[in-house]
């Protein structure tokens, strides 16, 4: 009997090159942890008129599977130029929870943005999670699943730490496949930007007086991507794959309560939408992440923290041109 080792669990992941239909090969090139999968097996009870108590067995239907990681965020390490290159991993997976990446140009700085897309709904993944047996030459097991999307939230936990993103993906379930060690696929991490420390950050959000610095210990900024997995009679598993139907993208904070000079309430009633922007990094490598138009939801909470008020905040991120509610930049300037 193989033992099995969580410490040892790896992902692997691929764009469909044909969306909804499953790749044969991925890749482990994620800076991944806390990665977790749990199999969503539907099944409809029987019970036959036998003249007894007794219960049939039940009839085994639609089979997904969700899968949720987090990956360390992080800034290019390396100037690009458009071709040859790619965009940061833990980008190019927003690619299938509804955003556009891609690679710009201006001026000394180069980078990559990745923006929300009403086109990108149908760009799925197919992704794998292996885990490995104890010992030398061990079994491997891969659990599969493609037509794969979600949803990705950004975070701080604490000043000090550093930038996560949080992704949460569902499609359709391809089952277990045990296989020899030499079937696995390696991890190959080739990224080797340093995870970014939140200090010196940049933390703002505007009001009709201008830009208001947010003295603030934690952030999350949540794509809101709605996903629904699309039923297929003729499929395998029951589903064709998920697709992305609706955003509803939000931010919260923790800034100082001071309304004085960032008066909240004012800005929440009247209302005055503006934009967050959060900077960090240094040395010319960076990461930003804006909303132009983040609008303070009620209600804005008074709280404490370090025996000082702070402000619980939740902010709604709407449209300015549409398709530009929050955004991710990586500079390398």
């Amino acid at each position: 009997m193989s033992t099995f080792l969580k410490q040892l669990r790896t992902i692997g992941w691929a764009k469909e090159t044909v969306p909804y239909t499953a790749e044969s090969t991925v890749t482990a090139n994620i800076r991944a942890d806390k990665i977790e999968y749990d199999e969503d097996i539907q099944n409809t009870a029987r019970k036959l008129a036998h003249g007894d108590l007794s219960l049939d067995q039940v009839v085994i239907g639609k089979q997904a599977l969700k899968v949720k990681f987090e990956a360390e965020v992080y800034p290019s390490t390396t100037a690009v130029n458009g071709s040859g290159t790619s965009a940061p991993v833990w980008m190019g997976m927003l690619g299938s929870c509804g955003y556009n990446v891609s690679y710009y140009s201006n001026g000394g700085a180069t980078g990559w943005t990745s923006t929300p897309s009403s086109a990108a709904t149908e760009s799925p993944m197919t992704i794998v999670i292996q885990e490995q047996a104890e010992g030398i030459n061990p079994n491997i097991v891969q659990v599969k699943a493609h037509g794969c999307m979600g949803n990705a939230t950004f975070s701080i936990d604490k000043v000090g730490s550093y930038p996560k993103m949080s992704y949460e993906f569902v499609g359709a379930f391809d089952g277990y496949s045990v296989l020899p060690d030499s079937s696995s696929f390696s991890v190959n991490i080739t990224e080797t930007a340093p995870a970014i420390p939140v200090l010196a950050a940049t933390i703002t959000r505007s009001n009709p007086d201008g830009q208001i610095t947010q003295v603030c210990d934690k952030v999350k900024c949540t794509l809101g991507a709605k996903t629904e997995l699309y039923t297929d009679p003729a499929a395998s598993s029951g589903y064709f794959g998920a697709h992305i139907t609706s955003r509803d993208p939000s931010a919260e904070f923790d800034p100082d309560f001071s309304e004085d000079s960032d008066p909240v309430y004012q800005d929440m009633i009247a209302p005055n939408a503006g934009l967050l922007s959060i900077g960090l990094g240094a040395g010319g490598l960076a990461v930003q992440i804006q909303a132009p138009m983040a609008q303070i939801m009620p209600p804005a909470k008074v709280g404490e923290r370090e025996g000082h008020l702070v402000r619980n905040l939740k902010m709604r991120l709407c449209r300015n041109s549409g398709d530009d509610e929050l955004t991710f930049t990586t500079l390398n300037q």
